[in-house]
């Protein structure tokens, strides 16, 4: 009976010890399956932060792109009406001396044609002179023949 006694006894030992060390084997599965479980969970968390992260700095860099690119097209149309301006400037600037050129030519030709007109009456008072101042000498030889009749 002893016997019998310790050996039920050294069998439920051994339950025991194998049922203890079942549950242990099964507590280290759940620590590994749940710590596996959190590194998975980190791993995925930090790849979400890393992809947020590189979608901000891909959306900075746009936007960054976006502002030069009109920065770019602003500077580029200023300097499109500025040429414009100075073009506009420039003919305006060319019809001016076409016109006071013109203005000059027209006014030398009538500076031209009153000099002439003064030469004409010029010569013609000279003529005039000529003619009186001949008729003066013949009238005084003709008084001056009279005289000595």
């Amino acid at each position: 009976l002893k016997e019998m006694q310790s050996r039920e006894a050294q069998q439920k030992i051994g339950r025991a010890s194998r049922s203890r060390l079942l549950r242990q084997s099964r507590d280290r599965r759940k620590v590994q399956l749940d710590n596996q479980h959190q590194r998975l969970k980190h791993l995925l968390l930090k790849k979400e932060v890393e992809s947020h992260a590189q979608t901000q700095e891909r959306l900075k860099r746009m936007a960054l792109e976006q502002k030069l690119l009109k920065s770019s097209r602003n500077q580029q149309q200023v300097a499109e009406a500025r040429l414009q301006k100075l073009k506009e400037q420039a003919t305006w600037e060319e019809e001016q001396i076409q016109r006071a050129k013109a203005q000059a030519e027209a006014n030398e030709r009538e500076q031209q044609r009153h000099k002439e007109a003064l030469a004409r009456v010029t010569e013609h008072r000279i003529q005039q002179a000529a003619v009186a101042a001949e008729a003066q000498v013949q009238q005084r030889a003709a008084l001056a023949r009279q005289k000595n009749e």
